[in-house]
């Protein structure tokens, strides 16, 4: 698996796992390659809604977008999820 497909893999993985929450933003961050454990780290970027927060309210310029970081790890090469975590905020 290259590193694109690995991307893909992540992007696919974390976009299934939240379908139902209507993030929006789905963005490459990160990546970087295990070479112990053969897996593929991917950190991706997406915004959440947020609650009682009426969107069509607020003019573009000033609703919130708050980024949520993941790390997706993708075992390489089969290309299935190891794990999703929180991404460390001081990194």
């Amino acid at each position: 698996m290259n590193v694109r497909d690995a991307v893909h893999k992540a992007r696919e993985h974390l976009a299934g796992l939240l379908a139902d929450e209507q993030i929006t933003d789905l963005r490459f961050e990160e990546v970087e390659y295990d070479d112990v454990r053969h897996d593929w780290i991917v950190t991706i970027g997406f915004v959440r809604p947020r609650p009682n927060v009426s969107q069509m309210q607020l003019p573009e310029i000033i609703r919130p977008r708050d980024a949520t970081y993941k790390v997706v790890r993708v075992k390489d090469p089969s290309g299935d999820l190891v794990s999703v975590r929180n991404r460390d905020q001081a990194a």
